[in-house]
């Protein structure tokens, strides 16, 4: 059996030097592109499998255009798509759901440069052509409220400095207040979290390089009854750091389950267990796996024999040398809306942020709340923000252009 894989730079500390600064930026134009790619096919009709299929192939294709030797790069999350009270994790490879007009869809992926990463995900509507007003319901309230709260958080996060300290507390209680403010529930699971090279809240992966040195992170969890809420470090965000803002929010109670009969198609290799597989299936899966695939979540669809991966893919979970990504689901009559964008904060000494993915190009659907932001509120104060703060887009490449690095 092959050695377990080693990656150079894992866990190492992140300086955004300038050719740091050129793989985010690299790995965040080609995610952003295959990201509107995709949400530009949503409509009534379209083919889910279809459609992950598109993003993955645009993030494959871009990816290994560039940094041709030396360099690896890739697919960092496969893309996916997830209606309604489906939360994360539906890349189906067989019987796909058909989208359809009301549907709420929320699509995410993600791109890395030499372990430098850029996720995002942003929720659309799927809504009649011609439509005479915009969607009204209750799922609207849980749209604008992850809207918002994204959109706060980064903006909290962007002015973070001395004389603007942000706290785990502080990043938990902006987005509480959007979801009271909307009357909706922060999907447990949504979280706020520095990355690093490599380390972007995979399975087992961040455990096993990481140990007791715990990344700064806000998640909300399910609540345990006789247990806290919530525990988080009171860490301090500090520039010269990269932050992953993903927050969903639900109609429902905020409570994800694993779907009952949907295979998981994504999984993540455990580079720390070693084991003798007895099946021939399993074996030739997990020498690909070993010998194409990285510390990220790869789908089965990417594997060059999906017939025996499918067939191989059992018996390398049961024996612990991959974990999977099951497809997580609300309360079939709820509705989740989630968002997701990646943020550097420079130590340039300019005070300038930088939006990897999602921003003005990706926009709030046609959507209205019954509520509103109260004036004055943190909420309302962030989301009008114009501070010193500069916060630059990276934004879509245009179509055609291409990059030789």
């Amino acid at each position: 059996m092959a050695a377990p894989m080693q990656i150079v730079g894992l866990a190492t500390p992140d300086d955004l030097t300038q050719s740091v600064l050129i793989k985010y930026n690299t790995a965040a134009r080609f995610a952003n592109q295959a990201l509107a790619a995709v949400l530009s096919k949503c409509q009534a009709g379209a083919n889910t499998q279809e459609l992950c299929t598109l993003g993955d192939q645009i993030l494959t294709e871009s990816t290994q255009a560039v940094y041709k030797t030396g360099v690896e790069r890739g697919i960092a999350e496969p893309t996916t798509v997830n209606v309604n009270n489906a939360l994360s994790s539906y890349s189906p490879m067989d019987s796909p759901y058909i989208l359809q007009i009301g549907d709420v869809v929320k699509v995410s992926l993600g791109a890395h440069i030499d372990g430098y990463t850029a996720k995002g995900c942003h929720t659309t509507v799927i809504a009649p052509i011609n439509a005479e007003g915009p969607l009204i319901a209750k799922p609207a309230n849980a749209i604008i409220a992850a809207y918002y709260a994204s959109e706060a958080v980064i903006k909290m996060l962007s002015a973070a400095n001395d004389s603007s300290i942000v706290t785990a507390r502080k990043i938990r209680e902006l987005v509480e207040e959007a979801a009271r403010t909307f009357h909706v529930t922060v999907v447990e699971g949504s979280k706020v979290r520095r990355i690093k090279r490599y380390l972007v809240g995979q399975a087992r992966v961040e455990e096993d390089a990481l140990g007791a040195d715990q990344p700064k992170q806000v998640e909300w969890h399910r609540e345990v009854p006789g247990q806290p809420a919530f525990e988080d470090d009171e860490f301090v965000v500090e520039q010269g750091e990269a932050w992953l803002i993903d927050i969903a929010m639900s109609t429902g109670s905020g409570k994800v389950r694993e779907h009952l009969t949907l295979r998981p198609t994504i999984y993540v290799r455990d580079a720390t267990v070693t084991y003798n597989l007895k099946l021939r299936a399993a074996q030739s899966t997990l020498r690909e796996i070993q010998s194409t695939k990285s510390v990220f979540p790869f789908c089965l669809r990417s594997l060059s024999d999906q017939r025996t991966a499918r067939m191989g893919i059992s018996e390398c979970k049961t024996k612990g040398v991959v974990s999977e990504y099951p497809v997580l689901l609300e309360h079939p009559k709820e509705t989740i809306a989630r968002q997701a964008s990646t943020l550097l904060l420079s130590k340039s000494g300019n005070s300038e942020a930088i939006r990897l993915t999602g921003g003005s190009a990706f926009a709030l659907p046609w959507v209205k709340s019954e509520y509103e932001i109260e004036t004055g509120s943190a909420l309302d104060q962030y989301a009008q923000l114009a501070s010193a703060t500069r916060v630059k887009e990276v934004g879509i490449p245009a179509i055609g252009s291409s990059m030789e690095l």
